[in-house]
């Protein structure tokens, strides 16, 4: 779960579910509802992300290098907005005292944004978009992380799109064995 606030009045809820399809990849789903002018005619937000292991930290390449992929949409009053990312998320996972650990990332990435009525005459816009994250996630247990996140970038379609986010992340016992650390 995360509560976000892109420097509007507004707010955003997100609810995502990640899913380990194996030690070196996942796939992730969110839904939430955002209204970023604050006058209650927010947007439905749908999400699905595709995330693969580039490399492992090691002892030779100290960071771990994810690459991802997505398809993100924005429906509701107003113009109706599509991304698909491309990035890539650089992290170190450092582990700490007493099962504490946590992991300093950065996840730069280009997307192609879509507006339906956005353009002039309230016609489609497609722009070319750049952002990134940093951001940290504290693990508390191997089930329980707090993270938080700052993005910066836009595009002509979006603005400028600075955010800050935090949230809680939690991993069932069962699934958590999947997770390869």
């Amino acid at each position: 779960f995360g509560v976000a606030d892109a420097g509007h009045a507004g707010t955003s809820l997100v609810f995502q579910w990640r899913e380990g399809l194996s030690p070196r990849s996942q796939l992730s789903f969110d839904l939430g509802f955002a209204d970023p002018d604050g006058e209650g005619n927010g947007k439905l937000l749908l999400g699905g992300q595709f995330a693969g292991l580039l490399t492992q930290q090691s002892a030779e390449m100290p960071l771990d290098f994810l690459g991802t992929v997505g398809l993100n949409m924005a429906i509701g009053d107003g113009g109706n907005l599509v991304r698909i990312p491309f990035g890539v998320s650089i992290g170190h996972r450092f582990p700490l005292d007493q099962g504490f650990a946590i992991t300093p990332y950065i996840h730069p990435r280009v997307s192609l944004d879509v507006c339906s009525d956005c353009g002039k005459d309230d016609d489609n816009e497609t722009d070319l978009g750049v952002d990134f994250d940093l951001g940290a996630s504290f693990e508390v247990t191997r089930q329980l992380s707090f993270r938080v996140s700052a993005l910066f970038g836009g595009s002509d379609t979006f603005g400028d799109s600075d955010g800050f986010g935090i949230s809680l992340a939690w991993s069932p016992p069962a699934l958590s064995k999947l997770i390869r650390r």
